[in-house]
């Protein structure tokens, strides 16, 4: 370290890579810190953030509502509009996809739900009848990393995709 005199009289030593890894360790601090900030404004750290929920929609009216990022172990929504029915109103889910998830409440409560092989399906009785049924499903996830569903109207309705992540 040199130590060299000051035209003021202090001495003042310098230690040049000191500074160098101090201000490096300085630069990536805010670097970390500007990184989180936009990760919680995207919504990675609990609810959406800035960016909105997912809306998913399909050809024959289906549209699926639902948070691009989730908390392992926390609640999340679900959210489901089928298009307008008669009397009832048949959607199906993915089953790998809905066994992912602890199942809290759903509003309205199905009439009936019937599991086959690869998909369960609700049946709800229409609210008003010609008008689009809202549907609910309050879920916590089971596990993290990406989840692969699928949902659809019908019984045998074509598949909308839907692709959450869940973080621990």
């Amino acid at each position: 370290m040199a130590v060299e005199a000051r035209p003021d009289g202090f001495q003042v030593g310098e230690n040049p890579t000191l500074e160098r890894r101090v201000w490096v360790f300085e630069r990536t601090g805010w670097a970390v810190m500007a990184l989180l900030l936009v990760a919680t404004a995207a919504g990675l750290f609990g609810s959406s953030g800035l960016l909105p929920p997912v809306t998913a929609r399909s050809a024959d009216g289906l549209e699926v509502r639902y948070s691009r990022f989730q908390r392992h172990a926390a609640k999340t929504e679900l959210q489901v509009t089928i298009p307008a029915q008669v009397e009832s109103v048949q959607f199906w889910l993915s089953r790998p996809f809905i066994e992912s998830y602890e199942i809290l409440l759903i509003s309205p409560e199905p009439e009936t739900a019937q599991t086959s092989l690869d998909r369960v399906v609700y049946t709800f009785r229409a609210q008003s009848p010609g008008e689009p049924a809202a549907v609910t499903f309050t879920l916590e996830p089971a596990r993290y990393g990406r989840y692969t569903g699928a949902a659809g109207l019908g019984e045998d309705g074509p598949p909308l995709r839907i692709r959450p992540f869940v973080y621990p």
